[in-house]
């Protein structure tokens, strides 16, 4: 069945902290997502249910300062655990539960990490597109944790496989494309 052309897209966009679990990565996704819903877009921030922040919602719209063409904004927020592996594990899980569930149009995720290997998995079995944002450069970037982190060169291969990557620097870039990821795939966004 053909979607409306004229229906707001529905997009998900995925990191595993949210606010008010807050770094540099976290708020650019949570500008990001409420100038997309403002825009006309139908957006989901999906994150983990983080340990310390029990108090939240599991579901919670977003009020928007100045929406357009019907467009929202809500935070789910996913089971997780902490404890390290299983928390890490029903997060995936739950990620890839709740894309067999919920049709959306893309998916945006932010890091290289986890929560990438299940929504680029999830999207190549629902036939989603996925982009990727890799955050940071150099020892502490995304590439570097793929080469050394637990399970980091197997998510490696499942991220290489995404519809398309963004990123901020020229140097993530470079590190994209030496550990293997499509250049022509990969888009610098920048400010004008």
């Amino acid at each position: 069945m053909a979607r409306d052309v004229t229906a707001p897209r529905r997009l998900a966009l995925v990191t595993r902290r949210y606010p008010p679990l807050i770094g540099g990565a976290e708020k650019v996704l949570s500008y990001l997502a409420k100038a997309l819903a403002e825009a006309g877009a139908d957006v989901t921030v999906l994150t983990a249910a983080a340990q310390g922040a029990e108090a939240l919602p599991r579901e919670e719209a977003v009020a928007l300062t100045r929406p357009r063409n019907g467009g929202r904004l809500q935070v789910v927020r996913l089971a997780s655990s902490p404890l390290r592996f299983v928390g890490t594990w029903l997060y995936m899980r739950n990620l890839a539960r709740w894309f067999a569930a919920n049709p959306v149009d893309l998916a945006y995720v932010s890091m290289l990490k986890h929560d990438a290997y299940a929504t680029v998995g999830a999207g190549q079995r629902l036939g989603v597109p996925v982009v990727l944002r890799p955050e940071g450069a150099g020892e502490t970037g995304d590439v570097a944790w793929q080469a050394k982190g637990n399970f980091g060169s197997r998510i490696a291969r499942k991220c290489r496989q995404a519809d398309a990557f963004v990123t901020i620097s020229k140097e993530i870039g470079r590190e994209l494309a030496q550990a293997g990821y499509d250049p022509a795939r990969t888009f610098f966004l920048r400010r004008d």
